[in-house]
């Protein structure tokens, strides 16, 4: 078991890996952790700096052991064209 604290950058950048992976626009992923557009308007850029509550909804949504390459679950995953037309 890797006991090492990940820097601040890696968390961020897992945020970033996970939110293009689920394929989801920065409006979809405020949503779903329950924050708004506004609190993730830099997040793609790289001196990004969130608050505490913000990395706290990400990491609750994200959960702390996701890592790219990872399955995004289907409840955050955005549905298909043809799941959303069902």
């Amino acid at each position: 078991m890797d006991d090492a604290v990940p820097s601040l950058e890696e968390i961020l950048d897992r945020f970033r890996a996970f939110r293009r992976e689920a394929g989801l626009s920065l409006s979809a992923f405020a949503l779903a952790a329950g924050l708004s557009r506004a609190a993730l308007g830099g997040m793609d850029a790289p001196d990004w700096k969130p608050g505490s509550d913000t990395i706290r909804a990400l990491e609750q949504l994200v959960g702390p052991t996701w890592k790219s390459g990872d399955p995004v679950p289907e409840t955050i995953a955005k549905p298909s064209k043809a799941r959303a037309a069902a």
